[in-house]
């Protein structure tokens, strides 16, 4: 079966990826860094990253998360990329991302995320009392793709030129669910680049 990790020191992902599947316990004094070329995926279990932890990645790593339940508490600080394909990230300490592809799963939390590059979704859900903020591009979706993304009680705000583009417009598009809030700002811009479609998916959204 899949291994537990239990770490109070520090693992790097030097190279190639490090597929952590059996979910873990981390203590305040832990770190888990990724080097340019390492991939650090939290692939299955859960893990609950606490106050004082710190997440590191250089330019050229990848945080990915594919499968696991992680909440993280502690200091996320990556110049790499950040990937949520599966599983759930709850982020409840305020972070700033160099990019964000999420393509399934759930991005939630407590806190604010925010993206100074590209952020392209999907697939997947949005959600949690925290906030997405976009300045460096938005896009929703895709003309070939059946996706669905869903934007369930969370705020969303776009400072940049976002699109949005679904397969099938009766079907698919951004699901606004729980009173969630699409804005955006001055100086932005969003541009349908398809039929697509914009929904309340109920819950008070």
């Amino acid at each position: 079966g899949n291994v537990s990790l239990t770490n109070s020191g520090t693992v790097n992902a030097a190279s190639g990826t490090l597929s952590l599947q059996g979910g873990g316990t981390f203590t305040a004094a832990s770190t888990l860094t990724a080097a340019s070329g390492g991939d650090l995926d939290f692939n299955g279990g859960t893990f609950d990253l606490p106050a004082g932890s710190e997440v590191v990645g250089a330019s050229g790593s990848t945080f990915s998360f594919s499968g696991a339940d992680v909440t993280i508490e502690g200091s996320y600080a990556t110049a790499g990329s950040t990937t949520v394909s599966n599983g759930e990230v709850d982020f409840n300490s305020s972070t700033t991302l160099p990019t964000l592809i999420q393509s399934g799963g759930i991005l939630g939390g407590s806190a604010t995320v925010t993206v100074t590059g590209a952020t392209t979704w999907s697939g997947g859900t949005q959600s949690g009392a925290g906030k997405t903020v976009a300045k460096g591009g938005l896009t929703i979706g895709s003309a070939t793709s059946t996706s669905e993304e869903t934007l369930n009680g969370r705020e969303l705000d776009n400072f940049g030129a976002a699109t949005l583009a679904n397969f099938y417009s009766n079907a698919n598009g951004l699901r606004l669910a729980s009173a969630a809030t699409f804005a955006n700002e001055a100086g932005a811009s969003f541009s349908f680049i398809s039929d697509a479609a914009i929904y309340d998916a109920g819950g008070g959204g």
